[in-house]
């Protein structure tokens, strides 16, 4: 796993330490199932170009300041959030599809 993919699940595990993450990519699109148990499942995408472009830190700086494990920790249902090159967004189930 490259050093990129690995700062989003640290973060995410710090963020929410009783939740597991599964990872895979495809079609372009690193996705992040994020579930706990009896808890609602979330999904993170990153665009491939995003993850690839970044340095570590400039990665972590994106994920605090879009605030996605406060968005993930807030949320008590079922949320899908999408990082591209220059924003992040909630998008639903369909999305990845």
């Amino acid at each position: 796993m490259n050093k990129n993919i690995q700062v989003f699940k640290n973060e995410i595990l710090e963020g929410l330490p009783n939740k597991r993450i599964q990872y895979q990519f495809t079609n372009d699109l690193h996705k992040f199932r994020i579930e706990g148990e009896g808890e609602p499942t979330y999904w993170l995408y990153v665009n491939r170009e995003l993850e690839e472009d970044c340095e570590p830190i400039i990665i972590l700086n994106l994920i605090r300041i879009y605030h996605i494990v406060d968005t993930l920790n807030k949320a008590v249902k079922s949320k899908w959030l999408y990082m591209g090159p220059d924003s992040m967004r909630e998008v639903d189930e369909n999305f990845a599809k």
